[in-house]
């Protein structure tokens, strides 16, 4: 993308954005030029880190010497391809910038600004120790998690038969543990119904553990997900996990799957890591 009051000094390979600064001094050192992939004329995204490698590096390298030359008579600052810095993977505004930073990346999320406000304001209390400076096993951190937990059970709906465990290692780290928690050892079976990116590398850690049995009726492209049949679910399967948003891919379930009658007595995991609280959950359906 370039910049209304941009100039264009020679064509460049589509899939490049160079963005310079030019010196008021023509005696001044050799000026300091970056070239920034962008996309190319399909609109489709192109990796940086294959920038080194791509075929049209030459086209790129003579594109900057001739805005070298053109910034030789050139005085003030100039911008010839105004870049977002998100583009290449940062989460820092520009320079000047008016508009609030709010991350949509997945992960961590931005919180409303009262909230971050009033965790702010924690800090500036001496007498009072922050959840940061808590045993974990003292009164006042009990009571700040038995909090939580009711507040995620109120806010989920989650019955009082299920326990609420707070993890680390987000969905990669359940990816083992759940195998690990169910199977006793690689020779037991479970099946993986296999629907994009996330299933898919859950699929390959559970080859560590287990013997997964896959589902995969969707084709290259990944934009369905399959009915499940009898024979779909391997015989004396300790579980049968599936993926209830596929952000990579986009085939998100709004329902769970129903197992065929003579499974359903084989947990059903869902890996609900990024959708977990935008809808309601069946918790009896699913077992973890």
């Amino acid at each position: 993308p370039t910049s209304a009051n941009s100039r264009t000094a020679s064509p460049v390979a589509p899939a490049a954005c160079v963005r310079t600064s030019l010196s008021a001094a023509p005696s001044m050192a050799p000026l300091d030029a970056d070239v920034s992939l962008g996309t190319d004329l399909a609109g489709e995204a192109k990796d940086p880190l294959a920038a080194a490698d791509s075929p049209k590096s030459d086209d790129v390298a003579e594109a900057l010497t001739d805005v070298r030359s053109a910034a030789s008579s050139s005085s003030g600052d100039a911008t010839l391809c105004e870049v977002h810095p998100a583009l290449g993977g940062s989460l820092s505004p520009p320079l000047l910038d008016p508009l609030q930073l709010a991350n949509f990346s997945p992960g961590p999320t931005s919180l409303p600004r009262a909230v971050e406000e009033q965790i702010a304001s924690r800090f500036q209390q001496p007498s009072k120790l922050t959840s940061l400076a808590l045993s974990h096993r003292s009164p006042e951190f009990g009571d700040i998690l038995s909090r939580a937990v009711a507040a995620v059970r109120r806010v989920m709906a989650i019955p009082e038969g299920y326990e609420v465990l707070f993890m680390h290692g987000g969905g990669h780290g359940q990816f083992a543990a759940v195998p690990l928690n169910l199977c006793a050892d690689r020779t037991e079976v479970a099946t993986y119904v296999v629907t994009g990116t996330w299933s898919n590398r859950a699929l390959i850690d559970a080859s560590k553990y287990c013997s997964p049995h896959i589902v995969d009726k969707t084709g290259p492209g990944y934009s369905d997900f399959p009915e499940l049949s009898e024979s779909d679910i391997a015989p004396g399967s300790k579980f049968v996990y599936v993926c209830s948003n596929e952000t990579v891919n986009g085939v998100e379930l709004f329902r769970l799957p129903q197992l065929p009658e003579r499974h359903r007595g084989v947990p059903l995991v869902v890996d609900a890591s990024s959708d977990v609280t935008t809808k309601a959950i069946d918790w009896v359906g699913a077992n973890v």
